[in-house]
Formats: C-alpha cells, structure tokens, sequence
C-alpha cells in the first residue's frame, strides 16, 4: 500500500492540480499584466506563484489600457465571443477536467 500510494500520489496530484494548467498557459501570456475578471482566487494564486504573471481580476481589468492578455473562463460546450478589440489566441483545459476552458485573449486585431 506504501509503495503504490508512493508511487501514484504524485502524479494524482500532479494531474488535479494548477501547475499543468499554468505551464499550458505559460506560453500564451504577454509580459505585464494579464486580465482575468472573474477568475476565481485559486486560479490567480496559481498564476502568480507559477507563471509570475501579474493577474488583474477586478471586474473592469480587460478596459485597463496596460494588460496585452486576457483570460476567460467559459463553459466547454458553450460557444464564446470575443469581446470588441480583443482575439482568440488559444483555448486550455486543466488536464481532469471536461467541464471547463480557459480562453486565451489578445488585444488587438
């Protein structure tokens, strides 16, 4: 029992928690400040502590003329629509789950 839990625990962990979705992220986010209204808090820790990204999550952050990358989350079997001056860069889901997308935003054409 010892050895399977020594064994699977760390990968358990691995594929349930944050840092995949962030090294999926990584590549997408512009230097400064990234917008993520309505984010919940975990997902912002998680950015900060493994992606060093400065997260923005009021309410008006994708208005705020410093922040090149946006991100929303949306339902998977939802359609989504960029908001006006922003674009589709990527869409990323955490690797458990099915439920949910993160949509990569960028400003600009």
């Amino acid at each position: 029992w010892l050895l399977v839990m020594t064994l699977l625990l760390p990968l358990a962990d691995y594929v349930r928690g944050m840092r995949p979705w962030v090294e999926r992220l990584r590549p997408h986010l512009a230097s400064g400040c990234v917008a993520a209204p309505g984010l919940p808090q975990a997902h912002v820790a998680a950015l900060e502590l493994h992606a060093n990204a400065r997260v923005d999550a009021t309410e008006g952050a994708m208005q705020a003329p410093g922040c090149k990358t946006a991100l929303v989350l949306v339902d998977a079997a939802k359609t989504f629509r960029p908001p006006t001056g922003w674009r589709v860069v990527e869409r990323v889901r955490r690797p458990r789950d099915r439920q949910e997308v993160t949509v990569v935003l960028r400003r600009g054409s």
